[in-house]
């Protein structure tokens, strides 16, 4: 199936589909719980519990992309409210989700999921709920048979540490963006109310035109079914955060980025793509050649829970993907290009071969995109399409961050913006850094 966008987005009219729509009076019904209920609508305000009820009967598919038109007039309580998705017979629970995380303030609709069926022959019931600082209206719902909600997304993993570099990320991604194209931020459950408040201040602020999409790593770990060892480290955890984005049917394919980046020129993402599928971020190289250069410089990595040279780990994943080739990927960067068909079957590879998923891979060598990147090349090569990893350009060095602060640095004429790295990161202020993105300085 092809993307859906947004609730009644004419792209979402797909050939051969299951389609099902509802409006308020004519099977999207008000709950218990509900404050105001108009002929066309229903509006949450001062609500405690359910808002809206839907059953649905007439399933053909066995997955759903649900989108909820309406607005969304305050931001404050999506958190603590829920879509919820059951079974009718014994109340199972297909999906739920935090209106939060299914918040789309740049799309008609105020609300988007995907969400798989067990039984098509069973009815299921959409149940929306709210707490008493939400306020928001809901006018209508809309099923479309699809594998995914969006065709691509961004996804930057951020901590709080890093909330001031992710919102001058943010900020110059509404700058150079495409609407059309969703913006995910995924951090900790307990960090996810002080992102909310900030970026509400941005919108507030006019200092942004619409909302990112905010989820917990928790619920992308629960929707995948994983289950983080641990002993994980931040550092680990977000490699999975990386890969486990794909079990979320959020978008076919996804690009992967850090805080600590700015863009500075406008970003168009089908020119990640060949055909329908995005490039694997790899450049060929000789695997002898590779491995030599790390022996060389003595550049250590992890394997198996030991430091070794960094060679024998990337020479670990070429046996494990049954590589026997004299070529390999290098793929070692800050920006991931994932197509999500592709990292469900490295996780169903790792499977077969005794491995725990994408934790047992990363638990072997923790280095996600080299993972990825071997798996494409070596398992499904018909769909390895190289790219220069590097999609921005690097700021590392002490006089990078002289260099940028005086204006006599600008990204590279084919990348779409400049990757902070220490010590320039640590010496270069991020609100002052977007001013001069803002201002024409840094292009």
């Amino acid at each position: 199936m092809n993307r859906v966008f947004g609730p009644f987005d004419e792209a979402a009219d797909i050939k051969g589909a299951d389609i099902i729509s509802r409006h308020v009076g004519a099977g999207l019904e008000p709950g218990p719980s509900v404050t105001g209920y108009y002929s066309t609508c229903i509006f949450a305000e001062d609500s405690q519990g359910v808002v809206a009820t839907c059953l649905i009967t007439e399933l053909r598919g066995n997955r759903y992309a649900l989108s909820i038109s309406g607005a969304v007039l305050s931001p404050a309580g999506l958190n603590d409210s829920f879509v919820t998705i059951t079974q009718k017979s014994d109340g199972a629970v297909l999906h739920r989700q935090s209106l939060l995380g299914a918040y789309r303030a740049d799309r008609g609709g105020c609300f988007s999921l995907v969400f798989g069926v067990i039984d098509r022959e069973q009815p299921i019931e959409i149940s929306i709920s709210a707490v008493p600082e939400t306020r928001f209206r809901i006018d209508a719902l809309r099923l479309v048979e699809t594998d995914y909600l969006f065709d691509f997304a961004l996804v930057n993993k951020s901590y709080r540490k890093d909330l001031p570099w992710t919102v001058a990320l943010y900020r110059s991604w509404c700058r150079f963006s495409q609407a059309e194209c969703p913006y995910y931020v995924v951090v900790p459950a307990h960090d996810l109310l002080m992102f909310l408040d900030t970026f509400r201040a941005e919108l507030d602020a006019r200092r942004i035109d619409r909302m990112p999409s905010l989820v917990s790593e928790e619920w992308v770990f629960k929707v995948g079914g994983i289950t983080i060892p641990p002993n994980y480290t931040g550092w680990h955890t977000q490699q999975i955060v990386k890969l486990g984005f794909s079990k979320t049917r959020i978008a076919r394919q996804y690009l992967t980025i850090d805080s600590t980046m700015v863009f500075t020129k406008p970003f168009e993402y089908r020119r990640l793509l060949k055909g329908d599928v995005i490039y694997t971020a790899a450049n060929l190289t000789n695997k002898s050649d590779f491995f030599e250069y790390f022996r060389c410089v003595d550049e250590k990595g992890w394997l198996n829970g030991s430091l070794v040279n960094i060679s024998e780990s990337f020479d670990a994943m070429c046996e494990f993907m049954g590589n026997t080739t004299n070529e390999t990927n290098a793929y070692i960067s800050c920006t991931g290009m994932f197509n999500s068909d592709l990292a469900l079957e490295l996780e169903a590879y790792a499977c077969a071969k005794g491995i725990n998923g994408f934790t047992g891979l990363i638990n072997i060598a923790p280095y996600e995109f080299a993972w990825y990147g071997e798996f494409v090349f070596s398992q499904r090569r018909s769909r390895f399409v190289p790219h220069d990893p590097h999609l921005m350009t690097l700021v590392h060095a002490e006089e990078h961050a002289t260099a940028l602060r005086e204006g006599a640095l600008q990204s590279e004429d084919r990348h779409m913006g400049i990757m902070f790295q220490p010590p320039a990161s640590e010496l270069c202020d991020p609100e002052a850094v977007y001013a001069m993105v803002a201002d024409g300085r840094i292009r």
